[in-house]
């Protein structure tokens, strides 16, 4: 393969650098994104040769990565297949069929063009950044490459059970490694029994504590001593911005002058017919899209909740705040909780997997019901009125953001991983995915 052919021509007898390919699925901001720059920007360029696939020719994402230095190109004909706590498609819905119909429908294309296109950049190792990558497990086993499967994301349970039982067994038969990202996202893939979990992790150079907020507060006209309680999940419903709305509201009136942040709660309305139907039609029928519920929360708030774009400063945002609010209604991963620790700020979260793994409760933050405003509303307060308590447990939680989070440690056991593939003679070694290069593709 590319690395091992470069090697031997090299001179001095100096280990090769190993090329590696990352799949990449994102065509907006989000955790899987920024987790695999962090890794991009840490990996040792001496020893590996990092190429980037992105499936959505999005300017800013490919951008992005050619910023870091590393080749990155436009993987036409991929898609994924996505059963995650953030996209899944619940057959009572007409909408959701033709989704996942349409997602059957081209698994066999994927596949096809993710054995192209490894065939043709001839990399030493795929790593998949992103459990939704199915067909390209299948495409990049069929084309000889040793496969790692980052699987970034919660697995639903699903009606039935039946989907989330055909992505373990993807999991474990074309993975040569699976890395999970919290021990919650491993169980609910159903993989007790194989796997290795890496949590995401945090850049303390950038995530740098002694930053100052006060250029943000002047930026968002915020007081200097005002407390500010900080929610970074947009309005996606998974990461409950509307039961955040309706806290501050309760805890408003027990602190005044208190302020709330929301990072991705504006932007710009899809103009595609599909989006314009839905919210001409929703409200009619007593819903609306989940930025007209957001924005229907929001009435009675638009004077002390600021609303933001997407912003690439989250730890400017945190160096302004008192404390990181991360109500998830779903499970998955809360890259915030971390990002929260290492800037020493507590963190008001719900009980549910993937935050729960995070955060100690009543040692690095409180823990609360998920969809519970009120309970919600008490935590905040209860940290905002005892500001040694709120102080005691941002410092826990960043001794446990350098202990558990930090960039080295967890880069390090990723590069274990890759070393170990690499120096193996056997590509379906031990491990999940013991199944030669030549499997059959699935029916459909």
């Amino acid at each position: 393969m590319h690395g091992t052919a470069a090697g031997e021509a090299g001179s001095g007898g100096g280990a090769a650098r190993r090329r590696v390919l990352y799949l990449v699925h994102s065509s907006a901001p989000g955790g899987a994104l920024l987790s695999l720059r962090y890794l991009l920007e840490q990996i040792d360029r001496a020893r590996y040769e990092p190429v980037v696939a992105c499936i959505h020719p999005v300017p800013g994402v490919i951008e992005g990565f050619r910023a870091l230095g590393v080749e990155t190109v436009h993987a036409r004909g991929i898609s994924i297949y996505a059963h995650t706590t953030g996209e899944w498609h619940p057959l009572t819905s007409p909408v959701a069929v033709r989704r996942e119909l349409s997602q059957w429908a081209g698994f066999r294309a994927a596949a096809r063009a993710t054995e192209a296109l490894v065939r043709q950049l001839r990399p030493d190792l795929v790593h998949l950044n992103s459990v939704g990558f199915a067909p390209s497990a299948l495409g990049a086993r069929r084309a000889g490459a040793k496969v790692v499967w980052h699987v970034r994301e919660s697995v639903v349970p699903g009606h039935f059970g039946v989907r989330r039982r055909m992505v373990s067994r993807w999991l474990r038969r074309w993975a040569h490694r699976v890395i999970f990202i919290s021990e919650d996202d491993r169980r609910a893939a159903g993989a007790r029994d194989y796997g290795v979990v890496i949590p995401n992790f945090v850049d303390h150079r950038r995530f740098d504590r002694a930053l100052s907020g006060a250029a943000v507060r002047a930026e968002l006209g915020i007081a200097p001593g005002a407390p500010v309680a900080l929610f970074v999940g947009g309005i996606a419903s998974i990461k409950g911005g509307r039961v955040f709305l309706r806290a501050m509201k309760l805890a408003r009136r027990r602190v005044p002058g208190l302020v709330g942040v929301v990072a991705g709660g504006e932007g710009p309305w899809s103009r595609s017919v599909a989006a314009r139907v839905a919210r001409a039609v929703l409200p009619l029928v007593g819903s609306g899209t989940e930025r007209q519920k957001f924005l229907r929360d929001y009435r009675g708030a638009e004077g002390f909740v600021h609303l933001l774009p997407f912003r690439g400063d989250p730890e400017r945002l945190l160096a302004a705040s008192d404390l990181m609010v991360v109500p998830h209604v779903a499970p998955h991963f809360a890259r915030a909780v971390i990002e929260a620790g290492a800037m020493a700020r507590p963190v008001v979260g719900s009980r549910i997997g993937g935050v729960e793994e995070l955060v100690d409760h009543g040692v690095t933050g409180l823990l609360v019901p998920p969809r519970d405003p009120a309970t919600l509303a008490d935590a905040i307060v209860h940290l905002l009125a005892d500001p040694a308590i709120a102080a005691r447990m941002g410092e826990a939680g960043y001794r446990a953001s350098l202990e558990r989070f930090g960039a080295a440690r967890n880069v390090a056991r990723v590069l274990e991983i890759y070393d170990e593939l690499l120096g193996s003679a056997d590509p379906g070694a031990s491990g999940a995915g013991r199944n030669t290069p030549g499997i059959p593709f699935p029916d459909r």
